[in-house]
């Protein structure tokens, strides 16, 4: 009985961790990513017209909190494939671009 008394409670807790907890990355913390996603590829920091450009071009501020879920998890998949330093940027926004087009396609 005190096992199921204890389940119940971690289970309380789960679930109120779960609603406190935001549902995803906010834009602040993939501007964060998104800045050393793009300076790891040339080995020195972003300069701000690039990353404010590319904050423009993925409409970074007015995401949805799943648009930012897939920014982050594009971002770490293309981190682990060799892409040239110039490409990056523009790696980022077809692989999203292309995620969304085959969203939109199978509902």
């Amino acid at each position: 009985m005190e096992c199921a008394g204890e389940e119940g409670s971690s289970n309380a807790q789960l679930d109120l961790d779960l609603t406190l907890r935001p549902p995803g990355p906010t834009a602040e913390e993939i501007e964060r990513e998104l800045s050393s996603f793009l300076s790891s590829f040339g080995n020195r920091g972003v300069t701000s017209s690039v990353l404010q450009n590319t904050k423009i071009k993925l409409q970074l501020d007015v995401a949805s909190p799943a648009k930012l879920l897939k920014i982050r998890e594009l971002l770490r998949d293309l981190q682990s494939r060799p892409v040239p330093a110039f490409q990056a940027r523009d790696a980022l926004l077809k692989a999203l671009a292309r995620r969304e087009r085959d969203q939109t396609r199978d509902p």
